[in-house]
């Protein structure tokens, strides 16, 4: 286990790396959240203290402080870095398993380009981590029967009795057994209509990108590059 958990961070270190080559010293750009963030703000360090960041997390915020990185409000900005849990070949992301989907996705349209990075083994032929849904805590219920009504999957509150409080003081419903079985095109319908739930703030699924975003994927062979 320490074995595999070594490559791994030397992976998401040598995307870091490579990242690092072709971004401008200058300027404001954001990061999202999660141990590949964090891995690349390491490499980052001092070489990047003139650029002004914007986090995508507290955690994020703590980081780029450990670093000496400046951070600054949320705006326009060239880059916006972050990881992902899930790649569907198909050019669907999955995140949400910090928590911090919902200013994740701020940063990520507020982005010229969005650049993740992500190991060898996240990329898959479907998506089987579980779906993250922000939502209001007042709308659980709600919420909770009315994906009930529509689909056989297990619903979660992240934390259970002592629920995990996002950022923005809100709460995650996890959804399980369900985004397997489906297809690129179902799986962006399911998004949109659980947008259209009163009480839900944002879902993992990342799909809003398309078209400017590259993805960096690490493995013992190298580096490669894909454009979605």
């Amino acid at each position: 286990m320490m074995r595999q958990e070594a490559e791994a961070m030397s992976l998401k270190e040598e995307i870091g790396h490579w990242i690092a080559r072709d971004l401008p010293r200058r300027g404001t750009m954001g990061f999202g959240s999660g141990s590949t963030v964090n891995a690349i703000i390491s490499v980052l360090g001092n070489d990047f203290s003139e650029i002004k960041w914007i986090a995508g997390s507290r955690a994020t915020s703590d980081q780029l402080s450990d670093h000496g990185l400046k951070e600054t409000e949320p705006a326009h900005m060239s880059v916006c870095i972050d990881g992902a849990d899930q790649l569907l070949k198909e050019g669907i992301l999955l995140k949400g398993g910090g928590g911090a989907l919902f200013r994740e996705k701020v940063l990520w349209g507020l982005a010229d380009t969005v650049i993740v990075g992500i190991t060898y083994d996240k990329v898959v032929s479907s998506l089987t981590h579980p779906l993250a849904i922000e939502i209001d805590p007042f709308a659980e219920g709600l919420v909770r029967q009315s994906i009930l009504d529509r689909y056989s999957c297990d619903l979660a509150l992240r934390g259970g009795e002592n629920p995990f409080m996002t950022d923005n003081g809100n709460w995650i419903l996890d959804c399980s057994n369900l985004l397997q079985t489906m297809t690129a095109e179902e799986i962006v319908e399911l998004h949109h209509w659980l947008k259209s739930l009163t009480g839900v703030i944002e879902t993992g699924i990342f799909v809003e990108q398309r078209g400017r975003c590259k993805v960096i994927v690490a493995s013992e062979n190298g580096i490669e590059e894909l454009r979605m």
